[in-house]
């Protein structure tokens, strides 16, 4: 879980600087930091933090998308 949140985190921050498009650069860059702070669960290479990032993003907008579908629903 520490991973996920950091990762998630270090995006985050990155989002914003690169304007949601990530390059090569800014996954060798996240991944330095992962290396750097979180030690035993870091061991993932570049394509993996990427891959995980893109499965969170895809989980989120899912739970968001169904979310919105509930509430969206009426009972009469």
């Amino acid at each position: 879980m520490m991973f996920c949140q950091f990762l998630l985190d270090l995006c985050e921050e990155k989002w914003h600087l690169a304007m949601g498009l990530f390059e090569s650069k800014d996954w060798e860059d996240i991944w330095k930091k992962l290396v750097t702070h979180i030690l035993a669960e870091s061991l993932r290479t570049t394509t993996q933090c990427c891959d995980k990032w893109d499965k969170m993003k895809k989980k989120y907008f899912q739970e968001k998308t169904t979310e919105g579908v509930i509430g969206s629903t009426t009972t009469s």
